[in-house]
């Protein structure tokens, strides 16, 4: 089951989340490749986890996602991927300004905001809100957070459906 593509910035790739055996793993592809490229494996995992947002770098050439609470970076010539932050802190939702120089995630729900790649910064609020998703403006200048509170409802159904009658 693949998810929406995402265009590389140049076009010349497209990443994708797709589920599988429990696993919510990111792919990539480009035209002419035979086959699409796994850049996690939760599927094959013993527990599998989901990667929590992805977003592709400037160049095109990698892209930055968090799994299992922390930010990883791709390089998708080269396979490598290398650790961009650990923390004990839960990472997620990853978005890199136009330029590719500044970047913000959420940090236990709350957004941090820092330079990218090294990652220089900190969180911009300080609230009990769970914010949900990051977008920069085209220009690199606003930052937008969706945010807003769940809440699980349970109700007696039986007392909406109205009693059973017996036949």
């Amino acid at each position: 089951h693949p998810g929406p593509p995402v265009w590389s910035p140049s076009g010349e790739r497209i990443a994708f989340l797709r589920e599988l055996d429990g696993g919510l793993d990111l792919w990539w592809t480009a035209e002419g490749r035979e086959r699409a490229v796994a850049v996690t494996h939760e599927a094959d995992s013993t527990s599998p986890a989901a990667v929590s947002g992805y977003v592709w770098t400037s160049s095109g050439d990698a892209l930055v996602y968090a799994l299992r609470g922390d930010l990883f970076l791709h390089h998708v010539e080269s396979g490598s991927t290398e650790l961009l932050l650990e923390s004990a802190a839960d990472e997620s939702a990853p978005a890199l300004s136009a330029d590719g120089r500044r970047i913000a995630f959420l940090q236990d729900g709350r957004p941090w905001v820092g330079t990218f790649p090294e990652l220089a910064g900190g969180p911009v609020i300080d609230s009990d809100e769970s914010f949900q998703s990051l977008q920069w403006s085209p220009d690199g200048s606003h930052l937008v957070a969706a945010y807003g509170r769940s809440e699980t409802v349970f109700e007696d159904t039986g007392a909406l459906m109205g009693g059973k009658m017996g036949f």
